[in-house]
């Protein structure tokens, strides 16, 4: 007479079941995640803002692996191979070191980009002070080329703060543009500072009135190459949006958080959409040049984006080839901001990479020593 085997096994609690169920949600959203930067905005409003959300998404994942390996599951592989997948996208927010190569003195040169926050912090009364320690940091930083985004002044001799600048760092040359019409007593805009030749420049827009960048062409030991100084599609929200995203309503007054989110990712949609349509026409600019580019500037937007990933074709990131540590570049309670960067022609080859906190505006200088070697 046969005895049919009992089944040791302990079957999975509901509490279990319930978690496998939400690891795989975020599993899915994680993938998803990873295509982001592929499908325009204009295509897709849905996967910008899980493009967005990949280091929270990764974080989650990462919990739920460690969790069912602790509890001795198999499940922790639903997780870790949808890590491993997208391995390579955990490169573009942290590096665990890599200054990149020594480079030769006489060829090679240090590029900044900053986005220097209107030179103020929040109260324009303060401009000279604030504008101060900014301009002390950057000259004390010695590069050859700076690339400035939010560049602000006011007053009669509104055009002073830039020749002044340009004096202190020994510069040969500035371009400035306002990202629309001057006003009669102030300017807002972008600049580029250089202590090179400068053969010729130019500036971007769309459709809208408003400048998203400029570029100027530039010599160094007889190699011309073009800079860009990008400032794309801001998003315009509020210090009150930030604290509804990070959990904080006290200050909301009669507007509920719902009314508060749907208004931001109305703001987020609409931008994405702005800042496709930018970095089409960057593209466009970038195939028509004769010359080897770099491309400065505060995309407002992550390294998981559609506009990150269109411009990064063929390009390489500083951060990537030569940073080290967390890549963040934006001073916020919601960490992994990383949307000020320093992208350059493969002809190029960058080291020491750095993002710098030194707290005068809402956005970290970042800075890379560059060289047309190759």
């Amino acid at each position: 007479m046969s005895r049919k085997r009992k089944n040791n096994k302990p079957s999975p609690s509901l509490l279990q079941q319930l978690l496998l169920l939400v690891n795989l949600v975020f599993a899915m959203l994680l993938i998803m995640s990873y295509f982001a930067g592929n499908v325009s905005p204009a295509d897709s409003w849905v996967l910008p803002f899980i493009g967005l959300a990949y280091p929270f998404l990764l974080l989650i994942n990462i919990a739920f692996a460690i969790y069912w390996a602790l509890m001795a599951k198999f499940y922790f592989l639903l997780s870790a191979l949808v890590i491993l997948a997208g391995f390579d996208f955990t490169g573009r927010y942290f590096q665990a070191g890599n200054a990149g190569p020594e480079l030769d003195p006489e060829k090679s040169f240090k590029i900044l980009s900053f986005n220097v926050h209107n030179l103020t912090e929040n109260n324009y009364n303060k401009l000279t002070e604030r504008q101060n320690d900014i301009f002390d940091h950057v000259i004390n930083e010695a590069p050859d080329i700076i690339c400035m985004q939010e560049f602000y002044s006011q007053g009669e001799n509104y055009y002073y703060p830039l020749i002044n600048l340009k004096e202190k760092l020994n510069a040969r040359n500035y371009y400035y543009e306002s990202y629309y019409n001057p006003y009669k007593s102030k300017i807002v805009g972008m600049a580029i500072f250089s202590k090179f030749e400068r053969i010729d420049h130019g500036f971007l827009k769309g459709k809208s009135d408003k400048k998203f960048g400029i570029f100027a062409d530039l010599v160094h030991q007889g190699d011309t190459f073009r800079v860009y100084n990008l400032h794309l599609e801001s998003i315009y929200l509020q210090s009150t949006d930030y604290k509804v995203v990070t959990g904080n309503t006290e200050e909301l007054g009669k507007e509920g958080p719902m009314s508060r989110l749907r208004r931001i990712s109305g703001k987020l949609k609409q931008a994405f959409k702005n800042r496709s349509k930018q970095v089409e026409r960057v593209r466009q600019e970038i195939e028509a040049c004769p010359y080897p580019v770099i491309i400065c500037g505060d995309f407002n937007d992550t390294p998981t984006s559609y506009a990150y990933n269109t411009l990064t074709e063929n390009l390489e990131d500083a951060f990537i080839e030569s940073g080290s540590g967390l890549g963040q570049t934006f001073s916020s309670r919601i960490p992994f901001f990383r949307i000020d960067y320093i992208l350059y022609d493969k002809r190029f080859i960058s080291a020491d990479y750095a993002a710098d906190n030194p707290e005068i505006s809402d956005h970290f200088p970042v800075s890379c020593f560059l060289s047309l070697e190759n």
